[in-house]
């Protein structure tokens, strides 16, 4: 009886201790299990915050980008506004002196074909072009522009429609500037040709 007891005892024990062991592992694997869960879902919260600052860096661009274009498209406004007032002043200001004035850069907008005013007197056609420009600015007439409006007249007055309507007229070409910005390669053009003129006339 007494060695039963003892043989039911170790077993017990033995059986004990196995359990334990089990429990034990099986504690070690949830720790683990729980350890990596919590790893998951730190770095899915931390790609959530990465998400998050990308689509927020992603969205100041945009808003940026948009607020850019629009201080542009404001800016263009405003310089073609400014340039279309001085045609007007300017055009303004030679039918005051007798001229015959017709505003070709307001009739036919973009495709004016670098003629602004055209004015007539004494059997004299004159071709204007028209700049509005601040004065020590960072924007100068240069040469390359006054040879640009030559061309851009002798062109226009090549055209069948036109060539009818200057003969019998002499041709002249006037640069009118509303602030001193001719450059110094500007300048010379001028004095070495006379196929042009300048004037500032200030609005």
């Amino acid at each position: 009886m007494t060695t039963s007891l003892i043989v039911l005892f170790i077993f017990a024990f033995i059986m004990s201790a196995v359990m334990a062991g089990k429990n034990k592992t099986k504690y070690k694997q949830y720790k683990k299990y729980k350890s990596e869960e919590y790893e998951i879902n730190t770095i899915n919260s931390d790609k959530g915050n990465l998400y998050n600052t990308i689509n927020i860096e992603k969205t100041r661009k945009e808003i940026f980008e948009e607020n850019r274009r629009k201080r542009a498209r404001e800016h263009n406004i405003n310089i073609e506004k400014k340039g279309k007032d001085y045609e007007v002043f300017v055009a303004n200001h030679l039918e005051a002196l007798g001229y015959k004035v017709k505003n070709h850069g307001l009739i036919h907008g973009k495709k004016d074909e670098g003629i602004d005013v055209i004015i007539m007197k004494d059997k004299e056609i004159t071709f204007i072009q028209c700049k509005n420009w601040k004065e020590n600015s960072k924007y100068e007439i240069t040469h390359k522009d006054i040879k640009e409006f030559i061309g851009n007249t002798a062109t226009f007055i090549e055209k069948e429609e036109n060539r009818d309507k200057a003969v019998g007229y002499t041709i002249k070409r006037l640069y009118v500037t509303s602030n001193d910005i001719l450059d110094n390669s500007a300048r010379h053009f001028l004095r070495e040709n006379n196929s042009v003129g300048h004037m500032v006339i200030p609005m």
